[in-house]
């Protein structure tokens, strides 16, 4: 009996054991499935990253040569206004030049006249006059001097010389016209 009993409980841990490495079968291969599914998931998963990241680069790519275009054309225009400008300032200031030569030139003329008609004249007069004729020829030559020194980088500081010069130009007229009436 004791035999038996040991027989019948061996079987029965065999047949549990059996039963239990079945069922360690089962759970394996159904693992093992899970584990293939989850990186099958993944590797999916990979190369829609993948692609996603692939199309943000192209995108990202797209929108930097755009930004680069744009970039390059703003560029463009901007040195396009600053050559324009600087050739506004320098046709101003080549015409500053131009209106105050030909003052200039007249002023000169006048006190040639002057200076003719004064050799004429008598003493005292000539005396008067040489002492008049003297601030015109400054007021002409320091307008001469800084006609020459004329660097204005803005429309608007060539607007402000003129103004200047006309100021100083008719101060040398009025100077020449007072030599003349000396006489």
């Amino acid at each position: 009996m004791y035999r038996k009993l040991i027989i019948l409980c061996g079987s029965l841990l065999l047949a549990a054991g059996c039963e239990k490495s079945a069922d360690q079968d089962k759970a394996a291969e159904a693992q093992l499935e899970a584990n293939q599914k989850i990186g099958e998931a993944q590797q999916k998963a990979e190369e829609k990253v993948g692609e996603a990241q692939q199309k943000a680069d192209e995108k990202s790519a797209e929108a930097i040569n755009e930004a680069n275009k744009d970039a390059a054309a703003a560029q463009a225009n901007a040195n396009e206004q600053i050559r324009d400008v600087k050739e506004d300032v320098m046709k101003a200031r080549d015409d500053l030049k131009e209106h105050v030569q030909k003052e200039l030139n007249s002023i000169s003329n006048d006190i040639d006249d002057a200076t003719v008609k004064a050799q004429k004249a008598n003493a005292q007069a000539k005396g008067n006059f040489e002492v008049a004729i003297a601030d015109a020829r400054a007021k002409r030559d320091a307008i001469k001097n800084d006609l020459q020194t004329l660097q204005a980088e803005t429309k608007a500081a060539v607007d402000d010389m003129k103004a200047s010069f006309d100021q100083r130009l008719d101060e040398a007229k009025k100077s020449v016209k007072n030599a003349k009436d000396v006489l």
